[in-house]
C-alpha cells in the first residue's frame, strides 16, 4: 500500500480525520474493498515497450505506440488473480474508472475484450541525461487533485486575498 493510503486510512481508523472530501472516501472504501490488488494486477498486465501484438489484439500498435499505458484483460482472469468474484471484480473496476483512475475502451477484437488504460508514458532524460521512459498514472494524478483542491481551496474566515485598505477611508 502507498504512503497516501496508509496516511488517510490511520485518519479513518483513529477517527481523527473528519475532512476528507467525498472522492477520497470513495477512493478508500474501494481500496478497502480490494480495488489496490485489481489495480496491481491491470498494471502488471500493461504492454510495455517489448510487447509483441498477438492477431486480432493490436494493443501495443493502437496504445502504447501513441503514448498510453493500456492492457487488454479479461474480467475471469481478474478474478482469478485476485480471488474475487467476477461481479465484485466488475464493480470494483466501475469504481476505478468513475473515480478516473483507468479508462475502458471497448474494443472489437476476437472476443471483444476491454482495453484497460492506465496512464501515459514519454520519452525523457534522468539527471545524467540518459533517456528514460516517465510513466504518469491516471490514479495518481487523480489523488493528486484531491490534495491540489485540499490546498487550493480557501480556509473559511481567510481574508488574505481582499484588500481592506480601501473600506475605512
Amino acid at each position: 500500500m502507498d504512503f497516501f493510503l496508509k496516511e488517510h486510512m490511520r485518519h479513518l481508523i483513529d477517527g481523527s480525520r473528519t475532512d476528507l472530501s467525498e472522492l477520497e472516501k470513495l477512493d478508500l472504501k474501494i481500496c478497502n474493498q480490494g480495488a489496490d490488488r485489481i489495480y496491481m494486477h491491470l498494471f502488471n498486465s500493461v504492454v510495455r515497450k517489448g510487447w509483441v501484438d498477438p492477431k486480432g489484439y493490436p494493443v501495443k500498435k493502437l496504445f502504447y505506440d501513441n503514448g498510453l499505458l493500456a492492457c487488454c484483460i479479461s474480467v475471469r482472469t481478474l478474478a482469478n488473480r485476485s480471488v474475487f468474484g467476477n461481479m465484485k471484480v466488475q464493480k470494483l473496476v466501475n469504481s476505478m474508472e468513475s473515480l478516473n483512475w483507468i479508462r475502458k475502451e471497448k474494443r472489437y477484437t476476437r472476443k471483444g475484450q476491454t482495453i484497460y488504460v492506465l496512464g501515459k508514458w514519454k520519452y525523457g532524460k534522468d539527471k545524467n541525461d540518459k533517456k528514460i521512459i516517465i510513466e504518469t498514472l491516471f490514479r495518481d494524478e487523480s489523488r493528486d487533485n484531491y490534495i491540489k483542491e485540499k490546498v487550493d481551496k480557501p480556509k473559511e474566515n481567510d481574508y488574505s486575498e481582499y484588500n481592506f485598505d480601501n473600506i475605512y477611508r
